[in-house]
């Protein structure tokens, strides 16, 4: 099944109604599992700043519109190891987390193999929450079929999907993008263990979190 876009998800949140009005609480709330944090919390910030104390579908649909754009402009992923060997010093990223986001997976089973912790924290996200949020975005902004190759790979390793950060967890991120192959490999490695399908972010579980990341939970470059 494909992923709903955004105004759909939107849409659908309001009811179709364009009359209704939902407050930044209500928003947060109905998008917490069908959204990138960082995109969410880009949209929460828009609609606080409109001072209005709800808004309705017309309104967050033009904000989502300005966040995307704003994402868009963004500078795009490092595609190459080298890449990232030079950005390793302008962000927080640690060495298994870089690999990650590099879809480097040579170096990351290397790292892996070498001892790094499987379930190391960085930015607010677990390497398999990284992992999962990165092939469901990718897939989302290209419009090519979605890969598993990194959860498989830290599966592989012991990767625990029942670790909650921010009131979710790598099963309910695969769940919000329609990573149906993430999830049979998850069904494969922890067949008994439930998806934790609760509401709205919560706060702690950030070990080594440095701040928050940019096209979906990018951490922000240094000067």
């Amino acid at each position: 099944m494909e992923p709903k876009s955004r105004r759909e998800l939107l849409a659908d949140l309001y009811g179709h109604d364009q009359d209704a009005h939902f407050d930044a609480t209500q928003l947060r709330q109905g998008l917490a599992h069908h959204m990138p944090l960082a995109l969410l919390d880009k949209v929460i910030a828009m609609v606080e700043v409109t001072g209005d104390p709800a808004v309705d579908l017309e309104t967050v649909t033009t904000l989502l519109d300005g966040a995307l754009e704003e994402t868009a402009c963004q500078p795009p992923r490092n595609e190459t190891a080298e890449n990232a060997r030079q950005q390793a010093v302008q962000n927080p990223w640690t060495p298994a987390h870089q690999a990650v986001e590099s879809s480097d997976h040579a170096t990351l089973t290397r790292l892996l193999d070498g001892g790094a912790d499987v379930n190391e924290v960085c930015c607010g996200q677990t390497l398999l929450m990284h992992a999962i949020d990165l092939e469901g975005d990718s897939a989302l902004q290209s419009g090519q079929p979605i890969d598993s190759a990194l959860t498989a790979i830290l599966l592989a390793y012991g990767a625990d999907p029942g670790l909650v950060l921010r009131g979710r967890t790598a099963r309910d991120l695969a769940h919000t993008y329609n990573h149906d192959m993430a999830i049979r490999l998850l069904d494969r490695f922890h067949p008994h263990q439930p998806a934790s399908r609760t509401t709205g972010l919560t706060p702690g579980g950030e070990a080594g979190r440095s701040t928050k990341v940019g096209q979906r939970n990018r951490p922000a470059q240094q000067a």
